[in-house]
């Protein structure tokens, strides 16, 4: 992912053969992504859907994902990330334009499927996007933020409007790994050991290893780590200490949450807990 431009999105058209994510997305940035080809699998936590061609996104910083599609299918889709803190001072109270990515009730999709016409209105605004942000004329900044505002109160309209698409589980393998997600997103702080998983439900760990992988495009080593810092980055946003943040998730060497943290957030838990916390006589917006 490059740097956010001077209106806060980055925005990128890709097209890969043999697509496959190498890592899991862990930022603080609100994701759209807008796919243009069929047989994407994207692997949300405890969900997994089949992307076709029109299919539409919506990440918060909170939602774990990977994208794959099969060997020799070509993958196009539009990519934006944004700032939600900059969106969250665009919203009116009649109006949240983060609505889609955090208000959700259980029965929730990340995805939609749009129709031809909804599709050709969504790639227009990316378009203009693309334009803005690439412009230094005059005013053209301010266009970017109009086009976003935009383009943010349009898919939020087609969230509220369009019937969900299901995820397309993959029923048995999954269904068998849920308890599994769901201890672990419980357990956090304690000993989430291949060994201690295995002795829990009765399965050998290699085995569990497999079906956890098959299951959710993770490793499962690599979903206990992002998990236990997406829950560390939480806990920085408080006045605890790194210490007590480290072994809250899990951590009882500090040395190690620090080195962990830093090489998946590329700042170190003090730095991150600095950059999120008002020093002093500062007020965040709408208190």
């Amino acid at each position: 992912m490059g740097e956010l431009n001077r209106v806060g999105y980055c925005l990128s058209h890709n097209h890969d053969l043999n697509w496959h994510m190498g890592g899991y997305h862990l930022h603080d940035y609100y994701e759209i992504n807008f796919v243009l080809t069929d047989q994407v699998d994207f692997f949300v936590a405890e969900r997994v859907y089949r992307a076709q061609a029109r299919a539409l996104f919506v990440f918060n910083d909170q939602d774990l994902h990977r994208s794959v599609s099969p060997p020799h299918v070509p993958h196009e889709r539009y990519v934006l990330y944004f700032d939600p803190q900059r969106v969250t001072d665009w919203s009116t109270e009649q109006t949240n334009l983060l609505d889609c990515f955090i208000n959700r009730d259980r029965g929730f999709s990340h995805c939609i499927q749009l129709a031809e016409e909804q599709a050709q209105t969504l790639l227009s605004l990316f378009r203009r996007l693309e334009r803005y942000g690439e412009s230094r004329d005059y005013g053209a900044d301010v266009y970017a933020q109009m086009a976003l505002v935009e383009m943010l109160i349009y898919i939020n309209k087609l969230f509220r409007s369009t019937p969900v698409s299901s995820p397309q589980r993959l029923e048995k393998r999954l269904k068998r790994v849920l308890p599994i997600i769901k201890y672990i997103h419980q357990n956090l702080a304690n000993d989430l050991s291949l060994d201690r998983l295995s002795r829990t439900f009765y399965l050998n760990k290699y085995h569990l290893g497999q079906l956890f992988r098959d299951a959710t495009g993770f490793t499962v080593t690599e979903y206990i780590i992002h998990r236990r810092i997406l829950k560390a980055r939480e806990l920085l946003k408080t006045d605890m200490t790194v210490q007590q943040v480290g072994a809250l998730v899990g951590y009882k060497n500090t040395s190690h949450f620090i080195r962990t943290f830093k090489k998946l957030v590329g700042v170190s838990p003090k730095q991150y807990q600095l950059n999120k916390i008002p020093s002093r006589g500062q007020v965040e917006i709408g208190e």
